[in-house]
């Protein structure tokens, strides 16, 4: 009887410990699937390929489709120093885009990066970017 005792004690100890390990695995299991699903749009400034003129980049680095997304310029910036070529003019930030896929870019030709230098040095670029996966998630980077 003894010995029936401790087997069954060791049963329900490894049947315990088994779930813990299986419920820690879900948990982990729904984080990287949320993790695969999410899309993450990041807008940076980078150089051209000529290394004479600068761009905005606006991509999805994530691995799931954003959609509804919305662009806006809360600090706006002059492109070419021209009054006309506003970045809040550009087709993203006034018309925003239904559908933005993963590893996607748009690319915003700034102008030359002497000018860029010399002129707007000390002035800033503030986006928002706002935009919905495709399980209703809301993200927003700023």
């Amino acid at each position: 009887m003894n010995t029936e005792l401790i087997l069954s004690i060791v049963v329900a100890s490894a049947t315990t410990i088994y779930t813990v390990i299986t419920i820690f695995q879900l948990i982990e299991s729904r984080k990287v699937r949320f993790q695969k699903e999410s899309p993450n749009i990041v807008p940076y400034l980078k150089s051209a390929e000529n290394h004479i003129n600068m761009e905005l980049h606006i991509e999805n680095f994530g691995e799931g489709v954003a959609r509804d997304v919305e662009v806006e310029f809360i600090k706006d910036f002059k492109r070419f120093n021209s009054d006309e070529l506003y970045l809040s003019k550009v087709g993203i930030a006034e018309n925003g885009m239904n559908y933005f896929p993963p590893k996607y870019k748009l690319k915003f030709s700034m102008g030359s990066m002497i000018d860029l230098y010399e002129e707007s040095s000390n002035e800033k670029i503030i986006v928002k970017v706002c935009y919905k996966s495709l399980n209703n998630y809301k993200f927003i980077n700023v």
